[in-house]
């Protein structure tokens, strides 16, 4: 590099000297061929646009494997994730079961008034339970998008008022009042996803009662 670097050099030769002491090919068949300022410019530039698209590569290549290894990182959390949501669910429904069938024994028993209310409220509330846990389990579902909703008859009415005595509790509590208004026309029968519905219902309730200081919290269908 020294020759290209001399100040007494004629600025082509100047340049001939940096070009080849670089590696680069001169423009042009043999060194006898005059190098002018444009010719060694194109040379420059031209292996400065390759060394830039060399790196442009080398970038997009490495930044391709950082991606999949996330996607593949993300994936072994997901499954991670949702192995472990299944297996706390199967742990928790097991004991749930047996309250509910204790509940379900009590329902028999001749309860009156305010104790058979009670017991209505318990086995509602379990009944709910044990709906959100088996939603845990199509966890999975819900991330592929693959969760269908049932299709299957049941009763507004009595539906409308379940959430009610699961969310009575609550209201009581906070010196609320909580009703419904249904109005004449409502169907007595329906066909669809009582399960979701209700979970529905009980998040709106819930939103309702939370955010209400003082009064009444209406439920109207």
């Amino acid at each position: 590099r020294g020759a290209a670097l001399r100040p007494g050099l004629p600025t082509t030769a100047c340049a001939a000297a940096y070009v080849a002491s670089l590696g680069l090919p001169l423009p042009g068949p043999s060194f006898g061929l005059a190098l002018t300022a444009s010719s060694i410019g194109g040379v420059l530039i031209g292996w400065f646009a390759a060394t830039a698209h060399e790196r442009s590569l080398s970038s997009s290549f490495e930044l391709n494997q950082a991606l999949e290894q996330a996607l593949e990182q993300a994936k072994r959390a997901a499954q991670a994730k949702a192995d472990f949501l299944a297996n706390m669910s199967h742990e928790i429904r097991t004991p749930l079961n047996g309250v509910l069938g204790s509940l379900s024994l009590l329902e028999r028993e001749p309860f009156e008034g305010e104790p058979r209310e009670h017991l209505g409220t318990a086995l509602a509330s379990s009944k709910a339970v044990l709906s959100i846990i088996n939603d845990i389990l199509d966890y999975s579902k819900v991330e592929a998008g693959k969760l269908e909703l049932e299709l299957r008859p049941f009763h507004p009415a009595e539906l409308l008022e379940e959430s009610l005595r699961i969310s009575r509790p609550s209201a009581e509590a906070k010196g609320l009042t909580l009703r419904a208004e249904l109005a004449e026309d409502l169907p007595p029968a329906a066909v669809g996803d009582p399960t979701r519905l209700r979970q529905v219902l009980l998040n709106l309730l819930s939103n309702a009662l939370k955010f209400t200081e003082q009064g009444e919290v209406t439920l109207r269908a």
